[in-house]
């Protein structure tokens, strides 16, 4: 053991110290290294509950995920459900000489207000895909889902033949201040005996593929 005066080594049963003449207690060897190991037990008890606090501040932090997740999907799901949706539909095409008038009914479907629509149609002859009308449908304020909207668009036409098109609907749900864009893709088939014209909905593959491209 060391003096606690001097702090030089003397033997462990000593009275005295040899270097400064200080009385000391001897030291018991029993309680010596039960104090040792009552020390360890204590270092570790005390790296267990900082385990332990680790571990429940972990799952707390998880569980706060998992709550944050749990409102952004709730948050996603209402936006998803309460959003407008706008429908572009052709429902009637007229001819009279060189002249195409397509029919168009913008309806929203959504629950929300559609507001600042823009429709815009691209229009390409099926034998002849490199030749395209594109026109400025309509500029709309606001469409409700109560009330759908019309519009008449004239085209001139260079040839009575198969059509392949699309109409894009470009329009805000204000409140949300979020932007939405929908296309929606169309053939119409030219009947030469009836002199009409028939509407079909496509799809994307299949209007590239009538587009070739």
């Amino acid at each position: 053991m060391k003096c606690p005066i001097c702090k030089e080594e003397i033997e462990d049963n000593a009275k005295k110290c040899k270097y400064c003449g200080s009385y000391v207690k001897p030291v018991k060897r029993g309680w010596a290294a039960f104090k040792s190991i009552l020390e360890l037990l204590t270092f570790i008890a005390a790296i267990v509950v900082l385990y332990f606090m680790w571990q429940a501040n972990k799952g707390t932090q998880a569980q706060l995920d998992l709550q944050r997740k749990s409102i952004e999907e709730i948050s996603k799901q209402y936006t998803e459900e309460k959003r407008p949706r706008i429908e572009v539909i052709p429902t009637k095409i007229d001819l009279a000489d060189t002249s195409m008038f397509l029919y168009v009914q913008v309806v929203n479907t959504g629950f929300a207000d559609a507001e600042d629509i823009s429709l815009y149609i691209v229009l390409k002859y099926e034998n002849s895909p490199k030749e395209t009308l594109s026109v400025d449908l309509a500029r709309i304020s606001k469409i409700t889902n109560a009330k759908p909207y019309i519009q008449r668009l004239s085209l001139t036409l260079t040839k009575r033949t198969n059509l392949t098109c699309y109409i894009e609907a470009k329009y805000t749900w204000s409140i949300q201040n979020i932007n939405y864009r929908e296309k929606k893709y169309f053939h119409f088939m030219y009947e030469k005996e009836k002199q009409k014209y028939n509407i079909h909905i496509l799809n994307y593959e299949q209007i590239q593929d009538l587009w070739g491209s």
